[in-house]
């Protein structure tokens, strides 16, 4: 009976200590799973703040552009407008010159008329 009790309590002891040690080993492993999951929260962190920094940076081109869109769009409205002064001056000039040279065609006939008259008498 001696024997049987000792090894009863030899193989709770042994149980024990192979529950134990598989506890330190489950433990072992969470260690490491947290380590790996630490490592990856650290690495997605690190990745979210690059990506951070470049939307950061992309807003600041976006703006950068907008702006350069908006004074090129007044720049381009300006010379339109500047276009359509010039072609009013251009068409009044032309009527200008228009009504110039039929002056001028009137003059002329009436100089040669006159001189046809003076030629007369």
């Amino acid at each position: 009976m001696i024997g049987l009790a000792q090894s009863l309590l030899s193989s709770n002891l042994l149980f024990g200590y192979s529950q134990n040690a598989s506890n330190v080993t489950f433990g072992t492993h969470e260690l490491q799973d947290y380590d790996v999951h630490s490592l990856q929260i650290d690495n997605l962190q690190r990745v979210k703040q690059k990506l951070e920094k470049e939307k950061s940076e992309m807003k600041m081109e976006i703006d950068d552009l907008a702006t350069n869109v908006e004074t090129v769009t007044k720049a381009k409205l300006n010379y339109e407008k500047m276009s359509r002064n010039m072609e009013e001056q251009l068409n009044e000039a032309k009527t200008k010159n228009d009504n110039l040279t039929k002056e001028v065609n009137e003059l002329n006939a009436a100089k040669a008329r006159l001189s046809s008259e003076n030629g007369t008498f």
